[in-house]
């Protein structure tokens, strides 16, 4: 059994995630960009940093930011139709 936590402080830890890194369901093309520039924020420093303890707790969050964009694109960006090697390209394409 987990031992037990101080709700008070998760919840106050939770605050500062959320407000600070935009943490939760993504609802709307704002929010995910909001969620995008953490993640980028996130991912510039952690290749600056040589701390694996640090390296490590930044890679889980990178983990769960990218699921958060990756959860909204699967639900919300639709994929033009077009044969699977137009979809690659445009998929390219689009990022640059």
């Amino acid at each position: 059994m987990n031992a037990p936590f101080d709700i008070t402080r998760l919840l106050s830890a939770w605050q500062l995630c959320h407000d600070s890194l935009h943490l939760g369901p993504i609802r709307d093309d704002a929010h995910y960009d909001r969620v995008h520039a953490s993640l980028q924020l996130l991912l510039d420093q952690q290749a600056r940093t040589n701390d694996l303890k640090k390296k490590h707790a930044t890679q889980q969050l990178i983990d769960l930011m990218a699921d958060l964009l990756e959860h909204y694109d699967t639900h919300h960006v639709q994929m033009p139709a077009a044969k699977p090697r137009e979809r690659s390209h445009f998929s390219c394409s689009s990022t640059a």
